[in-house]
């Protein structure tokens, strides 16, 4: 038979669960409407990719008032057209929120399909973070 202790423990351990999975929703919601509303694109670089935990990230930096802001993107490795692996070193666009540049994510124009994680944002259909910017 299970002790009240015992009990305590699982309906705290299943409380705290719970409570982290909606702080990540919530975060998560927040960050793509803020986005949503917020974003605008500027002109970025990918200046370096590495693994972490068996994960391929891309870094890239863009600047906003002169102030330079570095972000990662998770993405599967991939070639880019002049053999270049994961463009780095490449110019891209930079899709980030007015209000808090540290939101922000890369557009890979037609290597989005490397990005992993899909973002809330993605979703909407123009999204300035997926279209394929033709220069």
């Amino acid at each position: 038979m299970e002790s009240i202790i015992e009990k305590l423990d699982r309906i705290l351990g299943v409380t705290a669960a719970l409570c982290l999975l909606v702080f990540i929703v919530y975060h998560s919601i927040s960050t793509s409407n803020d986005l949503i509303d917020n974003g605008v694109v500027t002109k970025g670089k990918i200046f370096d990719g590495h693994y972490v935990g068996g994960k391929f990230y891309i870094k890239y930096y863009f600047y906003v008032a002169n102030k330079k802001y570095v972000n990662e993107r998770r993405v599967s490795t991939f070639v880019c057209d002049d053999g270049t692996k994961c463009c780095i070193g490449k110019e891209v666009k930079v899709f980030y929120s007015k209000k808090n540049p540290e939101n922000s994510d890369v557009n890979l124009g037609k290597y989005n399909k490397y990005k992993m994680g899909k973002k809330l944002y993605e979703f909407y259909r123009d999204s300035p973070a997926t279209i394929d910017y033709q220069e």
